[in-house]
């Protein structure tokens, strides 16, 4: 995907895991994601970008952009079931990081 491509093409090799990797929750079709990261706005430091791709074909199934004023940064969405997908985000700062695979 064309977000993956920007400026970082190796995730998850800059910054604190703990702070980056997204986390899926998934309750039948419901799929939520979230990451501990800070969204400040005068740094700039915050996640700009969290999407879900698909981990068989790549494509984007669903995205949200950000500002560093948001909340915590969250996505919540409804994918069919079997999909089998992969969430992602974007930190200004810190790069692409990449989650675990998960199926709805």
């Amino acid at each position: 995907a064309a977000l993956e491509s920007s400026k970082d093409p190796t995730p998850n090799d800059f910054g604190a895991p703990e702070k980056h990797l997204p986390q899926v929750k998934t309750s039948g079709e419901n799929v939520e994601v979230s990451v501990n990261h800070v969204m400040d706005p005068v740094t700039p430091h915050y996640i700009q970008y969290m999407w879900l791709k698909s981990a068989d074909s790549g494509e984007v199934l669903f995205a949200q952009r950000f500002e560093g004023t948001d909340p915590a940064p969250a996505l919540a969405t409804t994918l069919p079931a079997g999909t089998k997908a992969v969430p992602m985000l974007y930190c200004n700062i810190h790069g692409l990081w990449m989650g675990e695979t998960f199926t709805v």
